[in-house]
């Protein structure tokens, strides 16, 4: 027996269906930065910010995708994000997830990372909009429940 699909997964899976088959290319390597070029433009189109601005501060990083090839393939990611019924930024989030096993995640602490972001998002008002969300921690890590008005 396979283990449950997540929420999140389930509410994305046509969004993430469009994102990979846009990211694919001949050399499978290159997949998952192809992915997050997508997504870089997906964000630039939700958050309403230039992306070639944008990419001229990543210094270090090596894109993928041309701007435009980026902007295009992220259009109907976009539109699937818009239908799923979360928000654009932790739909982001959940796309943008590095591709590894359970054991990888273990050994990375990538569980740890996306409570971190959650706790950001909920802690930020001009992130997280105007709502009530209430965040279940494990006992000792901070509080037993957090509650944050946005």
């Amino acid at each position: 027996m396979s283990a449950p699909l997540p929420l999140e997964r389930a509410l994305l899976v046509r969004a993430d269906e469009v994102l990979t088959h846009g990211s694919q290319s001949r050399a499978s390597d290159g997949n998952y930065a192809r992915r997050l070029d997508i997504l870089d433009a997906a964000a630039a189109l939700i958050g309403g910010f230039d992306l070639a601005s944008y990419r001229k501060k990543c210094l270090a990083a090596e894109f993928q995708l041309p701007e435009a090839e980026a902007i295009a393939l992220a259009e109907p990611v976009v539109a699937e994000i818009k239908r799923a019924p979360i928000p654009s930024a932790l739909a982001l989030s959940a796309l943008a997830r590095e591709p590894l096993s359970k054991q990888e995640i273990r050994t990375a602490g990538a569980h740890y990372t996306d409570f971190r972001l959650a706790l950001l998002i909920v802690s930020c008002p001009l992130l997280s909009g105007p709502s009530t969300m209430t965040v279940w921690i494990k006992e000792g890590t901070t509080h037993a429940c957090q509650e944050a008005q946005a």
